[in-house]
């Protein structure tokens, strides 16, 4: 038997005449209603129908439990058991829960309208990615820059987890990269007399990795910080620049390295490198092999069979892509007003990466074939990753980045009031307003973005 007393405010007292038990289930049920009468204290955080069913339900599931009833009849208590855990977490607070309100009775088309309230403060548990301040005058601001500060709100939780994992994969491609570097790979047979690969081995390269790393790493780093934070301000715009060109070296060189150990094919410069026997000749059936090789340093000739595809031209073509493309995602080259100086910084990259691989062929380090293929890669490699975070250059909101991660359809309605201007939101007051969906979301935010694109365009 169960006796359960409701009041206004939440459960009042539960009597459980169980013997020997009834003071267990005193403390554990009180415990419980005094709980519920706090949250559901005017205004209420969850919504007291639902957690009072719940709550009656887990109770009378232990009472059939306790008193040894069938228990065939807890199968009639697992959607109860199921509900109680989801609503657990809300009730005490540990997850921000939206408050539920009566539905507002609609005179019009005689129909009750759903709704919702939102948080007046940001949640702790949420971020604040307003754009950062610039030192740079509006003039030299990019046009989206200029406008009225709108702010982006998101969970920390759910940043770390929906962007903490493509961290991760790139974290794993590098380690991946250590590990395939130190593999053995693959060493083909060659011919001594084989004149393609007889050039003089170069102790000083042109671009050396030291410089390479520079011009290809340090110098669009720096580029895509600043393009960010000065000239189009956007937290959102500074972590894809980043994580897009982390993701692309990561992917490419992972890539490149990984071909180089499995085909094994001999450098311009192998023969030298091998410092062969005197004397040495190919067998009567068959070509030569390293066992020929008088070379004392390892390296230099494990090196030698890593010829295709070149690493120069792949990670050239892949970082100094990747820039190109971000240039033309925000300077919106196809914007049929057809500016030459937009082609010319935009073709700058692409520029320099063809002269640091047309530099390893004269330094006798690849065939041209391996820097062919490595610029075929690299290439690849820059446009997938940069899609992966932007959009295509031929729309009109090229210059913005994804971020459809950011704010989704649960979360609109828990933008404080003054977040909700731009998003395409109704300002929210004290009365029910009807929750908007994702799609109408992110449409009125596209239409408002071209709105102004369009006076920035025609000067209306």
């Amino acid at each position: 038997m169960l006796v359960v007393y409701f009041a206004e405010g939440g459960i009042t007292d539960v009597v459980m005449p169980i013997p020997a038990r009834q003071y267990f289930g005193k403390v554990v049920h009180l415990g419980a209603s005094l709980a519920l009468l706090f949250h559901n204290w005017y205004p209420a955080r969850v919504f007291p129908g639902d957690t009072f069913c719940y709550f009656a339900g887990m109770a009378f599931a232990i009472v059939g439990v306790l008193a040894h009833f069938s228990k065939t009849l807890l199968l009639f208590f697992i959607p109860q058991i199921f509900n109680f855990v989801f609503s657990t977490p809300q009730l005490f607070g540990l997850v921000p829960c939206p408050r539920h309100r009566v539905p507002r009775y609609i005179h019009e088309n005689g129909k009750l309208q759903p709704s919702y309230a939102i948080f007046e403060e940001v949640p702790p548990s949420y971020i604040d990615l307003s754009r950062p301040p610039s030192i740079l005058p509006k003039f030299l601001q990019h046009p989206y820059a200029r406008r009225t500060n709108i702010d982006h709100l998101t969970s920390k939780w759910k940043l770390v987890a929906s962007y903490g994992m493509d961290w991760i994969i790139c974290a794993i491609l590098l380690g991946l990269l250590y590990l395939i570097n130190n593999v053995h790979g693959y060493w083909r047979e060659f011919d001594v007399n084989d004149v393609t690969i007889r050039h003089t081995y170069a102790t000083e390269e042109r671009v050396p990795m030291t410089l390479l790393g520079i011009i290809i790493g340090l110098i669009p780093l720096v580029c895509l910080v600043v393009l960010s934070t000065q000239w189009y301000r956007s937290y959102t715009d500074l972590h894809h620049s980043i994580l897009g060109f982390l993701l692309t070296i990561s992917l490419t060189i992972s890539t490149t390295t990984s071909i180089k150990v499995l085909a094994g094919r001999m450098r311009p410069d192998f023969i030298d490198r091998c410092q062969p026997t005197a004397g040495s000749v190919n067998a009567d059936v068959g070509l030569s092999t390293a066992a020929i090789c008088t070379q004392t340093d390892f390296n230099i000739l494990q090196d030698g069979f890593r010829s295709f595809p070149s690493g120069h031209s792949s990670s050239s073509f892949a970082l100094l892509g990747y820039f190109s493309f971000y240039l033309a995602g925000k300077m919106q080259i196809f914007d049929t007003k057809g500016h030459t100086i937009k082609s010319w910084i935009c073709w700058t990259p692409w520029i320099g990466a063809v002269l640091i691989a047309v530099s390893r062929t004269m330094d006798y380090r690849h065939h041209a074939t391996d820097v062919i293929a490595g610029a075929i890669i690299g290439s690849f490699f820059a446009y997938v990753c940069y899609r992966q975070y932007y959009p295509h250059l031929g729309e009109p909101l090229s210059h913005k980045p994804h971020n459809s991660r950011y704010i989704e359809a649960n979360d609109a309605y828990r933008l404080p009031t003054h977040q909700t201007e731009g998003y395409g939101l109704e300002r929210v007051t004290n009365e029910p307003q009807l929750p908007q969906q994702s799609h109408t979301i992110n449409h009125a935010r596209d239409r408002l973005d071209e709105v102004h694109l369009n006076e920035h365009k025609y000067g209306q």
